[in-house]
């Protein structure tokens, strides 16, 4: 990858942002209620911008550490841009359905094939999965008369299990199915050929 490139892409990047930031404070500023509140001081302002930048670095060497004890080797830049993309991807689509085709669209343009990208997106999916676990039951033994408030996190949690638990047995049948000659009717139709479909099975 060329730093021309590699420069276009973070320039990219960061006039999304921008521009998500500028919109987000034109709609507080012309919303904000008659008389205010209570202003916060500049050091809890600098403070809370801190704590992002510090989530967006763990995440990102999470990422990298990931695709790394998958045998992916991907740089910590190409991990962060990864993440800002599916965060702003997922901020400006419906239901953050986003969020995994932009960081699908970075590792690509990083030169990662498609077979390790899928792996590594998936065994985000179930990291992800497994914290938002952690959370709720955590959740379930701090706030035991939480009643439907507390079963509404459990329901989502167990929903977000389901999808990504039988996202993965569903994709694992549908690949053993034809594990030899041509790909099948419905994989042709979405575009996949005999070496596309090759490369989705392994």
């Amino acid at each position: 990858m060329s730093a021309h490139h590699a420069l276009r892409r973070w320039t990219l990047t960061a006039l999304s942002f921008t521009a998500a930031i500028g919109v987000s404070v034109y709609v507080v500023v012309s919303t904000w209620p008659e008389g205010g509140v209570a202003r916060l001081p500049l050091v809890a302002h600098g403070a809370a911008l801190l704590a992002a930048l510090l989530e967006l670095l763990a995440r990102g060497v999470k990422l990298e550490l990931s695709a790394r004890s998958l045998g992916v080797r991907i740089p910590l830049r190409t991990s962060l841009r990864t993440i800002l993309a599916g965060d702003f991807a997922a901020a400006v689509t419906p239901a953050r359905t986003g969020s995994e085709p932009a960081r699908f669209l970075v590792f690509s343009e990083a030169g990662v094939k498609p077979a390790p990208t899928i792996i590594v997106l998936f065994t985000e999916l179930v990291l992800e999965m497994f914290s938002l676990a952690l959370v709720a039951l955590v959740l379930a033994l701090l706030f035991r008369d939480a009643g439907r408030a507390l079963g509404g996190v459990l329901g989502l949690v167990g929903g977000y299990a389901t999808f990504v638990i039988g996202g993965g047995a569903a994709a694992a049948a549908l690949a053993r199915r034809r594990s030899s000659g041509p790909p099948p009717r419905w994989a042709l139709l979405v575009g996949l050929n005999a070496a596309r479909w090759r490369t989705v099975q392994a």
